[in-house]
Formats: structure tokens, C-alpha cells, sequence
């Protein structure tokens, strides 16, 4: 048999196998290219980081990676569209990882790249690199492969090999040494534009291995890397092959049986990728108001009867409707005998979620929620004096942005007021008249869009004179809070343009309202105080009650001595309060070029913690084998984190898969979205096919299936 003329030109390229590169086409197709590049910014980041580091020399006198017959210490290398696998030179492993993990210098310099760590992957298992807190991660082919014992005797080498150069390896420290901080933030500088193409060169790694490159001063060039058929990379309309041999019958179903989950995108989404692949599939669909017909605006058949959706891919669905589950049961099985795969859009409990039970394997729709499996970590690194300089800048925020307090019953007076009538702009008029209807009408007679507005009944007046414990209630709050104004500066918002004859009716209707009661609790003080509201201009009131012209620096330095000597100690209160109050005068910036000190590092809840936190998500397991599918905006995550949660699932959900909100199906659902072979949302739903696939083998054979991830470099 003649080998795959695909399968050679990514050899040439990557350096992998025929046999690996022929099994990475039967699982992945071209969808995404033959040599996909990467496209998530820290994964573009981290590869070109790696590669420039291995064609550098250090500073550390560590080794050149010149090896004959290999690209700066790698056989080649097998990039995906999501990952990238480093496949070292056979005894090199080692020298690779020194290489690339950091280590310091006896005169405190950072070789290799800063915060880069290595991992075990307990699941593969391979050894994988990534920086603290970014999701972006190179995987590393141990020389024994999936043999965690071969991944840590490489670490070990590496170990050795930085140690025997007077090295000090920092890859144990489960944070960022503070000179690695400073020496990321020169490498990706030295990268600058250059990254996409550093990562280009890296996932062609074999093109270059009958000699090493002159990069060790310059960046690669598009020319460079183009390779001998460049045209021939493109992504392609060709499917995976990983649904050879399929059948069974998957439910789609709501995790917590609440509508708006996007059931039908995914069932739609599962079945172009199936359909694609050359599976015979039918869907099974009910006639509700969001499902697959209304999704494509055709009429449902009737109950029981056939009828082929628009673009014929996916053959004919068959109509479920309200048929009870016995006759919906009946379906199921004569599709079975048909076709390869049946999907059944079984939605919510108000659909035919009662026939995910029945179905070989349940995908289970929940949302992602980012705190079940981690949190981010801030570690700052900046020296104490810049903290201490954010500090006094965030007790001055709060000083000048703080609302002036009223010391004198005027004062008060005029904060009840001001306040008060801005909560009249937001009311609406009372639907009923009475007593009090003339001064309501009054406040809103010229305002059309409260005339049109809808009347509550309640909240329009102040309060109800006639009711002794609402006028006590309410003058008692209002007073009580009158202490401090809470208003916008120069003028609110919420009022209407100063000099509005609105305003000024406004005020006077408010004021009869409220004078009976406030002459009898504030006598003299309330005419004075009402006689000055209504005839001085309202901008000024609220200029004069807002103002903070009495804040100064040292009575902010005053207000927070204490707690400051309390929180940094007297030392550094007396010696750099004065610098930073000279700055602040000055307007200069004593914290801001610290930024990059400040490090946000992700930390991974435990695998079990997110497996619960997942498990619990579902509110009613079916009787069958379930796949959690995670709906939200494009996450991503290292294998190894998918991997360890997967394995600590309850028994009854066998997989997790990420599946992106697909708005594109949702909102405009196309017959050619179904037939489509590239682009984000056939990627995804390929992606989420493979794992059903996977899913429908196991659940047919009862033989454990080697993973996607673990038969991905056969050799």
C-alpha cells in the first residue's frame, strides 16, 4: 500500500514518524492545516521563548545543543492546533530541559526562561513545562514513552547538568524568583514582533535538522521557515477519521434541566462533525419553540413521520414531538437499526430528557463556572516603600473622593433637600387622585416621559401624612442621613439642566409637601434653610455641598498616621512620607512603572474539589454512561488539568469536555453551518466529537479505550 502523500509532507516538516505523523492526519483531518500554527498569544509567547532560548548561548556556560542531525537538541517536534509536543534527540533530554528550565547564575543572571516549571503528567504520562499562573504549555516526549519514572529521571539529568555548570536551578519553587520577573519582562522584549514566527519555526523543527540555523543573533525569516510545499498547509475541508467504525445513540440533554443551555447547537454542532467524518446519523428532535425545525424555519412532520432537514447532511431526522417516551422509545430503536449514530435532542424535562436514559451515553450541558477550577494569586514583588506609596495612594482616593460631612443643621437641611429631589426625578405619579395628587402633578406636569411613565402607587410622595409611623419613619432616615450628600460634581446627573423651569417647580412643590412637618421638628432653621434652597441657583447649593476644597496632603497624612505606623512601622512612615508627599504635589508617579513586579499567578483547585463541583452541577444523573460538556467562552486548559479532573469523576460521568458557545449556530443556524469543515465552530465541534466518539466505543465494548491525548505520537 502506497503511504499517505500527507503524511510525508508533515514528516518533513515536524521531524515526527511517518507512523505518528499518518495517526495525527486520522485524528485530527485538515480542518486546521497540516502543520497548524498556533494562535493563543501565550502559547505563540511561550514556543518562541522556548526556541530562542535553545538557539542562544547562555550566560551560564551550559553546552551548545549542536548535536549533528538535530534542531538545537530535538529529533523534531509534533504541533497540533492546541498543543505542541517536544520529541528530543535520543540522550539529550536532559541538556534539553537544562536548557530551557531557569536557573541563576553565580552573578544573580536568569538563564533559560523565566518562570518555567516541570511536570509529571500523572494521566499520559508526560512531562510538560509551563509558566506560573498562563495556561500556555510545551509538552515533552519522555525517552520511554508514557513512563512517568523515564519524565522524572530527565529532570533529575537536567538537574545535574545546570548543578555541574555552577547553576542554580529554580525550578522547584512553586513562585517566581524576583529576578526572574525582571528577566521575562527582557526576553519578551527581545521577542518583540518576532514571536509568531520563533513559534512557526519551532513546529517545523524539521526542516531544519540537517543543520542548525543561524539564529543565535538574528530572528528566523518567513523565508526561512516557509518549508517545500507551503501551500500544501492550508487548512483543508478534510474530516478527522476518528469516527471509523461508530455506533450507538447519544442524548444531549440540560445538566440542571433549565432551558437556554444551547441543547440543540450542540446536537446540530455533533452532527455536521459526525455527518462530516462519513457517519450515518439521524437526529431525533422534538417540535418545541427553540429546537432543530424552528432553529431552521421548517415545519416539523407530523408525530412518527420522516423528513429531511435543509443541505442534507445529516440524511432524515425523525420527528419526535409529543409522542409519549414508549412510541419516542419505538423510534429510537428503528433509527438504531438504520443508521450508525442516533442523537437525540433530549433538552430539558420538559422535552425527552427521560431518553437519556436509554441512550448508550448522556452529554450533559452545564455552564463553566472559572472557580471551580481555580483562582488567581497576586504576589507582589515590588519593594515595601512602592506598597507603601499604593497605600497612601488609595487612603487619598478615598480622602478627596470621600463625601463631606455636614456639621451644622443648614447644612443638613440642604442635604435632605438636594437629595430628596432627586429621588423625585426618578419616581412616577400616583395612579390615584387624592389629597396629595396636585403636588404630585405638579412635580411631573412637564416632564413627558414621566407622564407616559407606568405609575407603581407606591414610593411617589415622600410619605403618608396621615400615617404618624411612616412621616416618624421617614423623617428619621432622611435626617440620619444627611450627615454626607451622595452627588455627582459640578451637578448631578439624575436633575435636570440647571435653569430649568422644571426645577425650580419642582423645589417649591416639594417644599409645601414637606413644611408642615419640618417647621414643627426644625422651626426657625427649616424656613432659613427652605428660603435659601429656592432662591439661590441649585448648582451652587450642590457645588457647596460637595466640596472638599478643605482636603489637603497633610491633613490626609494627619487622618492616617495611625493605622500607617500600624501597618508599615515608624521607619518607613518618617522617612518616605515626605517623598511621597512631594510627588503627590508634583503629580508625579511613584508606583505605576512597578507594574511588572506585580505577578498574577493561577492556582488549580484540586482535581477531586472540581470533580465535585461538576458533579454537582447535575441535578439528575441519567441511568447511563454521562459526558459533562462545559459550556462558555473558549477556555483552555494543559491536558494534564482535564486528565487528572477526568479521572477523579464520580462513576456515571466517564469525561469533561470544553465546549465554546457557539453564537454563530444560535442565532443564524444555516444548513451550511452543518456541512462546514473549518473554522472555529466545526474545530470545536470536531473536537467534542472526538470525545463522544471515544465515549460510544467504550460504552459499546466495555474495554477501556486509550485516549486521543495518549495514542497521539504512536511509533
Amino acid at each position: 500500500m502506497s503511504k499517505d502523500s500527507n503524511a510525508l509532507l508533515r514528516t518533513k516538516y515536524t521531524g515526527e514518524s511517518y507512523t505518528q505523523a499518518h495517526h495525527w492526519l486520522r485524528r485530527n483531518g485538515l480542518y486546521r492545516g497540516l502543520v497548524p500554527d498556533a494562535d493563543d498569544p501565550q502559547q505563540i509567547r511561550l514556543e518562541a521563548a522556548a526556541l530562542l532560548t535553545l538557539a542562544r548561548p547562555t550566560a551560564g556556560g551550559l553546552p551548545p545543543l549542536d548535536a549533528a542531525g538535530t534542531f538545537f537538541g530535538l529529533a523534531g517536534t509534533s504541533p497540533g492546533a492546541d498543543e505542541l509536543v517536544l520529541l528530543p534527540a535520543s540522550g539529550l533530554h536532559g541538556s534539553v530541559l537544562a536548557r530551557l528550565l531557569p536557573s541563576l547564575t553565580a552573578d544573580s543572571t536568569i538563564v533559560g526562561i523565566p518562570g518555567l516549571r516541570a511536570f509529571v503528567d500523572r494521566a499520559g504520562p508526560y512531562l510538560w513545562l509551563g509558566r506560573l499562573g498562563e495556561h500556555a504549555a510545551l509538552d515533552v516526549l519522555p525517552s520511554r514513552r508514557t513512563s512517568a519514572t523515564a519524565a522524572r529521571e530527565h529532570i533529575t539529568a537536567a538537574t545535574l547538568a545546570a548543578q555541574q555548570n555552577g547553576l542554580t536551578p529554580l525550578w522547584d519553587l512553586d513562585h517566581q524568583h524576583e529576578r526572574e520577573i525582571a528577566a521575562w519582562r527582557a526576553l519578551r522584549a527581545e521577542l518583540d514582533d518576532d514571536g509568531p514566527r520563533w513559534s512557526r519555526a519551532l513546529r517545523r523543527g524539521g526542516l531544519f535538522l540537517g543543520g542548525a540555523p543561524g539564529w543565535r543573533s538574528v530572528a528566523p525569516t518567513d523565508e526561512e521557515v516557509r518549508g517545500p510545499k507551503p501551500d500544501h498547509l492550508a487548512p483543508r475541508p478534510v474530516a478527522p477519521e476518528t469516527a471509523d467504525q461508530v455506533s450507538g445513540v447519544v442524548a444531549v440533554a440540560s445538566a440542571d434541566g433549565r432551558g437556554g443551555r444551547g441543547c440543540t447547537t450542540l446536537v446540530l454542532a455533533l452532527a455536521g462533525a459526525l455527518a462530516r467524518s462519513g457517519v450515518r446519523v439521524v437526529v431525533l428532535a422534538g417540535d418545541d419553540p427553540v429546537g432543530v425545525f424552528a432553529a431552521f424555519r421548517v415545519e416539523p412532520p407530523q408525530p412518527g413521520a420522516w423528513a429531511p432537514l435543509p443541505g442534507g447532511v445529516l440524511r432524515q431526522p425523525i420527528m419526535l414531538g409529543s409522542l409519549t417516551r414508549e412510541i419516542a422509545e419505538r423510534q429510537v430503536t428503528a433509527a438504531r437499526a438504520e443508521f450508525d449514530v442516533v442523537l437525540i435532542d433530549a433538552g430539558t424535562d420538559y422535552q425527552h430528557r427521560a431518553l437519556a436514559s436509554s441512550a448508550d451515553i448522556a452529554v450533559l450541558l452545564a455552564k463553566y463556572s472559572a472557580r471551580d477550577w481555580g483562582y488567581v494569586e497576586r504576589v507582589d514583588h515590588r519593594p515595601e516603600e512602592v506598597r507603601f506609596f499604593e497605600w497612601l495612594n488609595q487612603r487619598a482616593d478615598e480622602y478627596y473622593h470621600r463625601a463631606p460631612t455636614a456639621h451644622t443643621d443648614r447644612r443638613r437641611l440642604l442635604n435632605l433637600l438636594t437629595e430628596e429631589l432627586q429621588w423625585y426625578q426618578a419616581s412616577a405619579p400616583l395612579a390615584d387622585s387624592d389629597e396629595h395628587q396636585e403636588l404630585v402633578d405638579l412635580l411631573w406636569s412637564r416632564d413627558p416621559a414621566a407622564a407616559d411613565a407606568e405609575p407603581d402607587g407606591e414610593g411617589d410622595l415622600p410619605y403618608d401624612p396621615s400615617d404618624p409611623e411612616d412621616v416618624e419613619d421617614w423623617w428619621n432616615e432622611t435626617w440620619s442621613d444627611s450627615v454626607t450628600i451622595d452627588l455627582d460634581t459640578p451637578f448631578p446627573a439624575q436633575l435636570p439642566t440647571p435653569g430649568d423651569a422644571r426645577t425650580r417647580e419642582r423645589q417649591r412643590a416639594l417644599v409645601e409637601f414637606l413644611t408642615p412637618e419640618g417647621q414643627l421638628r426644625h422651626g426657625a432653621q427649616w424656613t432659613a434653610a427652605t428660603t435659601e434652597w429656592l432662591t439661590r441657583p441649585l448648582e451652587e447649593i450642590v457645588q457647596e455641598l460637595t466640596s472638599r476644597a478643605d482636603r489637603t496632603v497633610d491633613g490626609l497624612l494627619q487622618e492616617v498616621q495611625e493605622p500607617a505606623v500600624e501597618r508599615w512601622g515608624p521607619r518607613l512612615w518618617h522617612e518616605k512620607r515626605g517623598v511621597w508627599a512631594a510627588a503627590r504635589e508634583a503629580g508625579d508617579d511613584l508606583v505605576s512603572g512597578w507594574a511588572d513586579m506585580i505577578e498574577h499567578r493561577h492556582r488549580d483547585e484540586p482535581a477531586e474539589q472540581t470533580a465535585q463541583a461538576l458533579t454537582m452541577a447535575v441535578w439528575q444523573r441519567p441511568e447511563t454512561t454521562g459526558v459533562l460538556a462545559l459550556m462558555g467562552r473558549e477556555t483552555r486548559f494543559p491536558h494534564h488539568r482535564l486528565a487528572a479532573v477526568r479521572k477523579a469523576l464520580p462513576e456515571g460521568l466517564a469525561d469533561v469536555l470544553l465546549w465554546p458557545e457557539q453564537t454563530d449556530l444560535r442565532e443564524a443556524p444555516a444548513p451550511e453551518l452543518l456541512s462546514h469543515r473549518s473554522g472555529p465552530a466545526s474545530a470545536a465541534a470536531n473536537r467534542a466529537a472526538q470525545t463522544v466518539v471515544r465515549q460510544l466505543r467504550l460504552a459499546n465494548t466495555g474495554a477501556p479505550v486509550t485516549s486521543a491525548r495518549d495514542n497521539r505520537l504512536e511509533s
